[in-house]
């Protein structure tokens, strides 16, 4: 099988951390939702990125094996799929670094360099529009979603949007459907 395009892009990304990406796997094999899990013994980065994404879209969308993912593999497999497709170049937010490294200033105080964000994944902007509106479906936000971004990942789609109904982090605010479908965001 034929390793996915982009994957070298995330391998050299800055701020790839192969021993993140290691746990992200463990974690995820661990969770037994995978058919097979991902060997993580014996493998160069490139595979075990490619093996991880490949893996990570092999979940069904909707399923209970994807509700059982856990937010920092989710997190993960999205910053890798920004970085594949071009939206950001760097993976400092996947590897939980929240704070800009320390440099020297006058006198030898310490000073904290703040870097520029990234753009924000236009993707996730536009889902959490599409659900502000407050009259679409998931099925018909996916389908505007891949008419938007056509070379985005549906996987990926579908995740950012099963995973903000579970926790409020992951868009800004927790969503949910009405008994028609239709996906709004929670008030509280």
């Amino acid at each position: 099988m034929a390793m996915l395009k982009g994957v070298d892009k995330v391998v050299g990304a800055e701020g790839f951390d192969f021993n993140l990406l290691k746990d992200a796997v463990k974690t995820l094999n661990d969770a037994e939702v995978l058919a097979k899990p991902i060997k993580t013994v014996a493998v160069s980065k490139p595979v075990l990125v490619d093996n991880f994404i490949k893996g990570i879209e092999s979940v069904p969308e909707g399923s209970d094996e994807e509700k059982k993912i856990p937010a920092e593999v989710v997190n993960l497999y999205n910053s890798y799929v920004d970085v594949i497709e071009d939206k950001v170049v760097g993976l400092e937010a996947a590897a939980g670094k929240k704070e800009a490294p320390e440099k020297s200033g006058k006198g030898g105080k310490k000073k904290v360099v703040k870097k520029e964000k990234g753009p924000l994944g236009t993707k996730s902007d536009y889902i959490r529009e599409l659900v502000g509106e407050g009259k679409h479906t998931q099925k018909e936000i996916m389908g505007m979603v891949q008419g938007r971004f056509p070379d985005s990942s549906r996987a990926g789609t579908s995740s950012t949007i099963s995973h903000a109904k579970a926790e409020a982090n992951v868009l800004g605010k927790r969503i949910a459907g009405d008994q028609g479908g239709v996906l709004s965001f929670v008030e509280g």
